[in-house]
C-alpha cells in the first residue's frame, strides 16, 4: 500500500465547527458568573471553546461551543463536563447526571446543505458533456440515510453532521485516479458542521436566555 499523499501534517484546514451541548445537573448549580471564565480557560487547552452558556431550567444547562478539527465529539463532552465538574467539585461532588445531548450546528441548516450538495453539477457546468456525464457517476445519493436522526450512546444522543470540501489545485474537474494518484488537490480542505438548526435560530433562542 502506498503512503498517503495528504496527511494532517501537510494539509492546512479551514474550518467552522460548532456544537450545542446540553448537560443535566443533579441539583441547582451556582450562577455561571462563578465558573464560566475558568471553564473557558480550561477547555481552550483541549481545543474546545465555550462561546455561550445558558440555563434552560433548574436541571438543564446548554453550551454553545466551537472546536478544532482534531477534537472528536466524545472529547467535547469530556472536556466541558469534566472541567466543569472539577471546578464545582468542592460543593457538588457529583454535579451532573450521566446523560447529555450533543448536536452539530452551522450557518446553514441540514436542508440547505443537502440542497447545495445535490445541485453541484448544475452549479459547475463544463463545455464537454462527456465530462459532465463522467462526474455524474460519482455523485452518490443515499435515500435511506437520515442525517437528522441521532446516534445514541449509553448516556445520550449525538447528531454529528460534517460538510467536507476539497478543491483541485488548479480547479480542474478531474479525479486523482486519472493522474496516477498524483497530488492534484490543494493541500487543505474546508470542514464545517451543520444540523437541523442554523446559527440564526440558535441566536434567537439564546438571546432570550440568561
Amino acid at each position: 500500500m502506498s503512503d498517503p499523499i495528504y496527511t494532517p501534517d501537510n494539509s492546512t484546514p479551514a474550518y467552522q465547527l460548532r456544537w450545542s451541548l446540553a448537560l443535566f445537573p443533579r441539583a441547582e448549580l451556582p450562577p455561571a458568573d462563578a465558573w464560566l471564565a475558568p471553564l473557558k480557560q480550561a477547555t481552550e487547552t483541549d481545543g474546545v471553546r465555550v462561546l455561550e452558556c445558558h440555563r434552560r431550567a433548574a436541571d438543564v444547562w446548554q453550551f454553545l461551543l466551537s472546536t478544532l478539527p482534531t477534537v472528536a465529539p466524545s472529547q467535547i463532552i469530556r472536556s466541558v463536563k469534566g472541567r466543569l465538574q472539577h471546578l464545582l467539585q468542592a460543593a457538588h461532588p457529583k454535579a451532573f447526571r450521566r446523560n447529555f445531548s450533543l448536536t452539530s450546528l452551522g450557518d446553514a441548516n441540514r436542508a440547505a446543505v443537502e440542497q447545495y450538495v445535490s445541485d453541484q453539477l448544475g452549479h459547475h457546468r463544463t463545455a464537454d458533456p462527456r465530462i459532465e456525464a463522467r462526474l455524474a457517476q460519482y455523485q452518490l445519493e443515499f435515500p435511506d440515510v437520515d442525517l437528522s436522526r441521532p446516534v445514541f450512546s449509553d448516556h445520550g444522543p449525538y447528531v454529528v453532521n460534517l460538510h467536507l470540501v476539497i478543491v483541485h489545485a488548479e480547479r480542474w474537474r478531474d479525479l486523482a485516479y486519472a493522474h496516477g494518484m498524483q497530488p492534484v488537490y490543494q493541500f487543505g480542505y474546508y470542514i464545517g458542521t451543520f444540523g437541523e438548526y442554523d446559527m440564526d435560530a440558535v441566536r434567537r433562542v439564546t438571546g432570550a436566555g440568561e
